[in-house]
């Protein structure tokens, strides 16, 4: 599909492919969207993220998980809103912070770590910027590589960094019961979608492995961990198509994310069709856009953002705790069987 380049509602029927049950979930979400004013753009988002995360699932299971979260609110407004909130604030800020980030600012900037990974892991195999094609400076200058030919006015070498797909800063950002409990309900949505894996591409210095990062110039680093550029899997292995928020940004020009050295994996396609999944829904939904005229909310608790009150804290600790348990039956509220706290 095309980069969805501004907020849509969501279409009144729901897919031919969908079972029963997601349509009914779907249903569902285009309810509560009549049903929110035009005013209330925040409750018009929630109820898009979930309808239109059914939608782009990364994976088939996606949605019929999400279905069942959805169902389970059984048509009630102020409950599928919430479920809304949570997916935004446990599935599109694990990618997505509020404004656009320099570069040097990022979760994913360069570090010592960083350097530790290309040595350890083979520098030799990353010397060459995934989607612009750029040869990485260091490297040519290391005497790694050769340095490209010129091609006029394009740039064919530039210093390169490291891209997570999974951003680092993630778990680094455990610095409270508040953050560990945000990271434990992030981990039961991303593990849900993938597997019990999932944790060895995080922890540590594991957040490094090859399956969860590629080389890229600061410009494209920007633009993946801002959303506004997705890798589309075009039916061969490692072979993408690269989607951009705006055509002059060389968007739909084929990628092959192939490591040179045939010993050395990929990046895991299942990643990255979760970001895929994340930029589509933010933008359709208009959770990208919201994020980047509201800066100023970013990180703030997003039950004093929400507007929904519970009757009482414990009420809401209730609630979340019952959507986690449909998503991993070993998750216990803001933790799971794998999060250290």
């Amino acid at each position: 599909m095309d980069f969805p380049t501004y907020p849509l509602a969501l279409p009144q029927k729901a897919p031919a492919h969908f079972d029963d049950d997601q349509r009914r979930a779907y249903n569902t979400c285009v309810a509560v969207q009549g049903l929110c004013d035009c005013a209330e753009e925040k409750d018009l988002i929630r109820a898009r993220i979930l309808g239109w995360f059914l939608f782009s699932p990364p994976v088939p299971t996606a949605r019929r998980d999400l279905a069942v979260q959805i169902n389970s609110c059984e048509n009630k407004k102020v409950v599928v809103l919430e479920l809304g909130e949570m997916w935004w604030q446990h599935f599109i800020r694990i990618f997505k912070r509020a404004g656009t980030p320099a570069p040097s600012e990022h979760p994913s900037r360069p570090s010592f770590e960083d350097q530790a990974f290309l040595q350890n892991q083979g520098r030799k195999a990353m010397n060459r910027a995934k989607l612009s094609g750029c040869v990485d400076e260091v490297s040519i200058q290391a005497g790694l590589v050769a340095a490209p030919a010129s091609n006029g006015s394009i740039p064919t070498r530039a210093n390169t960094k490291l891209c997570h797909i999974i951003p680092q800063g993630f778990i680094s950002r455990q610095h409270d019961d508040d953050k560990r409990r945000w990271t434990g309900t992030c981990m039961a949505v991303l593990t849900r979608m993938t597997d019990d894996e999932l944790p060895m591409y995080l922890y540590g210095p594991q957040i490094h492995r090859l399956e969860n990062v590629f080389t890229g110039t600061s410009l494209w680093h920007e633009r993946f961990h801002n959303l506004r550029c997705y890798l589309e899997p075009q039916g061969i292995l490692n072979k993408y198509k690269l989607k951009t928020l705006r055509d002059y940004e060389m968007g739909n020009v084929t990628i092959d994310l192939t490591s040179d050295d045939p010993d050395l994996p990929a990046p895991s396609p299942i990643l990255l069709a979760i970001h895929r999944s994340c930029a589509i829904v933010a933008h359709l939904a208009g959770a990208a856009k919201y994020m980047d005229l509201h800066p100023e909310e970013d990180g703030e608790d997003y039950a004093v953002l929400s507007g929904i009150k519970h009757e009482s804290p414990e009420d809401r600790v209730d609630f979340v705790r019952g959507i986690c348990s449909r998503l991993d039956p070993d998750v216990v509220y803001g933790q799971s069987r794998w999060i250290v706290v």
